[in-house]
């Protein structure tokens, strides 16, 4: 799950080209290069658990991009140099098998989506 360039090819896997994305294996993934940012000792969590909830989000005014697990934030960085040129962001997501199954939520369920960053 994660932001991505408007053109961005929606057969290709969030976290490569023009997106940025935080993978199942808790690796934060730009431009296919899988290994940048690994997590997966900041967090112990299973993305397949159903009820997991994982968000992301970029703050316009510092350009940082944050991903959060069950409302609570896990990670926050500066925007990758090399996606800095685009100018729209698209919430994106992949999924990898054909038993996968997702629920998006941008505010409008039962369930809103809240966060504070303060």
């Amino acid at each position: 799950m994660g932001l991505a360039d408007k053109e961005f090819p929606m057969l290709k896997s969030a976290g490569s080209d023009k997106s940025i994305a935080l993978k199942g294996n808790a690796k934060i993934a730009f431009l296919s290069q899988e290994e940048k940012i690994n997590l997966s000792s900041l967090i112990n969590i299973d993305f397949k658990k159903k009820g997991t909830t994982i968000g992301v989000g970029y703050i316009f005014r510092t350009q940082k991009i944050f991903f959060t697990i069950n409302g609570k934030e896990i990670y926050q960085m500066k925007l990758p140099e090399c996606l800095m040129n685009i100018k729209k962001l698209y919430p994106t997501i992949t999924l990898t098998g054909l038993k996968d199954r997702i629920q998006v939520n941008f505010g409008q369920g039962k369930t809103q989506f809240r966060f504070d960053l303060a």
